[in-house]
């Protein structure tokens, strides 16, 4: 602990001279150095904040025989909470008792302190009063009996008489004698003193009172995580909302989505976070301890609301040349002006396709290669400029979007269905932080420059995927409509003399409303009243009539770009809907083998109600010359990249994209598996 800070300068240098005792001076926090420390000076006990301790605990099972040659006898925690489950951790890798402490500047440090054994100790207390008088009090003034919660005040010898200087701090600070310290806590039955957060701290949201603690500790019994910090946002109709922020244990992997689904099996629905960010680090204040006010601010985390006239209300300007950069192509993506450094791209009006439009520009512009799964994280200017600001500048292929950069393994290349990458970011969450993994995007394809095919978009793809990885294997995949690129892709490589070690085609539909027959199609409309049948059967038709029109467009427009071409004339400014000409060239490929395997992942729903010739199983089959390979997954086909499902095809495909690296490195190495 710092000497600047009364934890480190009283509750352990003077604290330890008042006792006779030694101190070891550090030049300031290395968790690396500590088991170094440990054993070199062999001292009996420690203190820190939680945040400390947790990072002590990251290396502790690396350093279990230091910790039997250099036991200690105690360890101490004091200055912020400490979680039960960090608590019982730290006891059982120093095999000796945790002593959690409360303490402030104003009562010359320490308030109350559990006791050593063979006293009693109580996790999530900070225990007994020492030295001054601890009562609980309402805002009326009232001292509160056991069990009752309000704010924790104290009076003794050792409680400063009053601030320098500040008299409106005097006269706020204290009641009937008593100084009321900003925490909120009860005493039990036997005075030990449970904190249950900070008064200044409290997220009110829509009336309701959160303590930020109380969602901490849910937090950190997940075991992904290492630590958690909760903190308020502001939110237009609530006032406030509740956010957290987390750092995940070394070699753990876990997602956003999956730690809300785990609070919300533990607390109540308003408690739950809106916004979980998944961080290397979480900014601390100058002792170690982590700072909840002002947190939403330093992650870009405030969005604007409007004033009476049409201003932003907490607007602020871009303040530097890269906000400046931002908020410009902000404006262009979303249409609109003035764009302040903490307003939400999402509440402004941004989607999913605006936003990976609006990332393709930010890595082309800013020279910098960003995980879009980063990058979208905090979706504010003030946010972005600090990711890009912190994040390693390389010039980035327009077509390949990291959606996970990092691994030293075989990328994998992925095909979405159309225009929007978004759709494979949890399954890139789930593929784990070390597997590389790019989503495909066709760029100026998609923009109507060059007529758009498969043909065309896989040749382009071919070029950036060989600029990352010059030489195979490959691993590539294809969502939906994408896997008719997918396809197309693998056939150029296998041209080009290179391996595909796996081609993974994720729920292609090769036949559309063509599927089912007309009675297997009645009876998946017997659940519904005569009305809603209607309802679905017009739905369909209207699907059908619809892929008719686009059928005849097609055709229109592919003859009047051939008349065009063939007059040497420039090709119309018309977009294309890249997801028709996808599954358009899929069904094409669907009468064509492709001599390679093909490892195939279907969605259960996709299988239901099927004439045996139109079974998919039966049909890529045919296809694949070189072997099938087939994993269902218990879903239907538009919840198969969505939550849970995409984790059990993310764990399936994980399996299949290892076992294809390894197959490939045998086969190179002249291996024979029998």
């Amino acid at each position: 602990m710092p000497l600047f800070h009364i934890h480190g300068l009283i509750g352990a240098l003077l604290s330890s001279l008042a006792a006779g005792a030694s101190v070891l001076c550090t030049q300031g926090f290395h968790a690396r150095r500590f088991f170094e420390w440990l054993e070199e000076y062999r001292p009996t006990w420690y203190t820190a904040v939680p945040t400390l301790h947790q990072a002590i605990l990251a290396r502790a099972a690396m350093n279990r025989k230091t910790l039997a040659r250099c036991p200690l006898r105690f360890v101490r925690s004091c200055s912020a909470p400490l979680a039960p489950r960090v608590m019982s951790e730290l006891e059982e890798e120093f095999h000796a008792p945790v002593i959690e402490a409360y303490g402030m500047t104003e009562a010359a440090h320490q308030i109350a302190s559990n006791p050593l054994p063979p006293r009693r100790r109580k996790p999530g207390s900070v225990g007994l009063a020492t030295g001054v008088q601890v009562a609980i009090m309402d805002p009326a003034g009232n001292v509160l009996p056991p069990g009752q919660t309000g704010e924790i005040v104290v009076r003794g010898a050792s409680v400063t008489p009053g601030y320098e200087n500040n008299a409106e701090a005097n006269q706020d600070g204290w009641c009937g004698g008593w100084f009321r310290t900003g925490d909120q806590g009860y005493l039990d039955s036997e005075s030990y003193l449970f904190l249950t957060g900070r008064l200044k701290e409290m997220i009110i949201r829509g009336g309701a009172k959160i303590a930020p603690r109380e969602v901490e500790e849910t937090l950190l019994v997940h075991p992904a995580v290492a630590q958690a910090v909760a903190f308020a946002i502001p939110h237009a109709k609530l006032g406030q909302d509740v956010a957290a922020a987390v750092v995940l244990r070394q070699d753990a992997f876990t997602t956003r989505m999956e730690i809300r689904e785990f609070v919300a099996q533990r607390l109540a629905v308003f408690k739950v976070p809106s916004r979980v960010l998944i961080m290397k680090e979480i900014p601390k204040g100058p002792t170690g301890k982590l700072q909840r006010i002002g947190l939403a601010e330093k992650l870009g985390l405030v969005p604007s609301g409007e004033e009476p006239g049409g201003r932003k209300a907490g607007f602020v300007a871009p303040r530097t040349p890269l906000e400046k950069a931002l908020a410009e192509m902000w404006a262009q993506v979303l249409g609109l002006q003035n764009i302040g450094v903490h307003d939400d791209f999402f509440q402004l009006g941004g989607d999913s396709i605006l936003a990976t439009k609006l990332y393709s520009r930010v890595c082309q512009a800013m020279q910098v290669q960003l995980s879009l799964i980063r990058f979208l994280e905090i979706p504010t200017v003030a946010g972005q400029a600090w990711a890009i600001a912190n994040s390693q500048h390389e010039v980035p292929s327009p077509a390949l979007v990291p959606i996970q950069p990092a691994g030293s393994g075989l990328p994998f290349f992925c095909v979405p269905a159309e225009t929007d990458v978004m759709g494979l970011l949890e399954l890139g969450h789930f593929l784990g932080p070390d597997q590389p993994f790019y989503a495909l995007h066709p760029g100026d394809l998609a923009k109507g420059r060059v007529l758009y095919t498969a043909k065309n978009a896989a040749a382009h793809y071919l070029k950036e995927i060989r600029s990352l990885q010059p030489e195979g294997p490959y691993l590539v995949g294809g969502n939906c409509a994408g896997s008719s690129v997918a396809l197309e892709l693998a056939r150029q490589l296998m041209a080009q003399g290179q391996q595909v070690a796996l081609l993974a085609l994720i729920d292609p539909v090769l036949h559309g409303y063509f599927y089912r027959t007309v009675r297997s199609y009645w009876q998946s409309l017997s659940p519904f009243s005569p009305i809603e049948k209607l309802s679905r059967v017009f739905g369909t038709l209207r699907g059908l009539m619809g892929n008719i029109r686009q059928e005849i467009c097609h055709r229109v427009l592919l003859m009047k770009s051939r008349i065009r071409l063939s007059a040497g004339r420039a090709l119309p400014f018309v977009p294309p809907d890249v997801g028709e000409a996808n599954r358009r060239a899929l069904r094409i490929y669907a009468q064509q083998a492709y001599p390679g395997r093909v490892t195939l992942f279907l969605a259960s729903g996709l299988l239901s109600g099927l004439r045996p010739s139109l079974d998919p199983k039966v049909l890529w089959r045919k296809l694949a010359k070189g072997g099938l390979d087939l994993h269902v997954i218990s879903c239907d086909h538009n919840s198969i990249l969505g939550f849970p499902h995409v984790k059990d095809l993310a764990e399936q495909l994980r399996a299949c994209l290892d076992n294809a690296v390894k197959a490939a490195s045998d086969k190179q190495s002249g291996v024979i598996a029998v």
